[in-house]
Order: structure tokens, then C-alpha cells, then sequence
């Protein structure tokens, strides 16, 4: 996932006796793309080899797939909504949380968000379209592309905040 490699004077031979006293390092962390291009965090660090390790797992553990291991579905849909209420009115802020609940209904409490992958969106929304939702009733299929829609705002917002590495719909 990360990578570390001495910042060397030009001309100057990469050799193990270099590489020991080297006190500048170039260290990376890749976690995930966007739009086919891989989303790489860099950061110049002075210090001894063991320090540049240990900056690096830092980083890591920072940019890397263990903050996007963390967060569930429900608790980015609460943070989203909180996020809108600033601008939204209050009819749409209503419906937006009316749709929201359906989500978390359809999803359960517990699922995490980088768990949400097309699949699982094709067979909660089949289910979704056959058994209906919280109220039971089978929904109509306009109301079906409303819960569409906002599952779909929701998860490219959470792609855009680097909360997910990549958006499934």
C-alpha cells in the first residue's frame, strides 16, 4: 500500500552506505482511484530510515483502506443528511430523510459502506420491489427511482469525501 524511497543528490549512486545515511525520504500511500487515476498521497519526510518507517505506517494508517473499513451505511447517511440540512428547505429536507430511512431500512443498521457493491444494490432493490419497504405496501416504480436516486447522491458524495474507493452504482 505505501512505499518509501531516498531523496538522492543528482549524480549521487543509489549504495547501501548511501541509502544508511540518507536523512531525506519520499514517502507514498495509494488508496484507491478516481476516474482511472490512482489517488496517491506523498509527503517529504527528514529524519533516519527507521523515523521514515515509522512516518510511513503512520500515513498509512491515516490515508489507507482502514478508515474506509470503519464507517457504516446508516451512520454516512445520518452524516450526509446533517451536511444537508444547511441548504436544503424544509419539504425537501423531509423527503430527503424519509427517503434516507428507507435506505437504512433496506441496508440494515450494520452494513458497512464499502460493503455496498452493485450487486448488493441489484438484490436489495429487487427484494425492495417485491416485498416492499418499512410500510410493507410494494412501492410504485416512480417511488422506487426516488429511493434510486438518493442511494445514488449518497454514495457518490461518500466517493467525492473519500469515505469510499470507488462508487458501485
Amino acid at each position: 500500500m505505501g512505499s518509501m524511497s531516498a531523496m538522492l543528490k543528482p549524480g549521487q549512486k543509489r549504495t547501501k552506505s548511501v541509502l544508511d545515511r540518507c536523512t531525506k525520504w519520499r514517502l507514498e500511500v495509494t488508496c484507491g482511484s478516481r476516474g482511472g487515476k490512482r489517488i496517491r498521497h506523498t509527503k517529504v519526510f527528514h529524519g533516519t530510515k527507521a523515523e521514515a518507517k515509522l512516518a510511513l505506517a503512520e500515513m498509512e494508517a491515516y490515508y489507507g483502506r482502514g478508515n474506509y473499513d470503519s464507517q457504516t451505511f446508516a451512520g454516512y447517511c445520518d452524516a450526509y443528511l446533517d451536511r444537508k440540512r444547511a441548504t436544503l428547505r424544509g419539504s425537501s429536507l423531509m423527503s430527503l430523510e424519509g427517503r434516507l430511512s428507507v435506505l437504512k431500512y433496506l441496508f440494515g443498521e450494520s452494513i458497512k459502506l464499502v460493503a455496498i457493491t452493485p450487486e448488493k444494490i441489484d438484490e436489495t432493490f429487487l427484494r425492495f420491489q417485491e416485498e416492499g419497504g418499512p410500510s410493507g405496501r410494494i412501492p410504485s416504480p416512480s417511488y422506487v427511482g426516488l429511493i434510486y436516486s438518493a442511494l445514488c447522491s449518497v454514495m457518490r458524495d461518500a466517493y467525492r469525501r473519500d469515505a469510499i474507493p470507488r462508487d458501485p452504482i
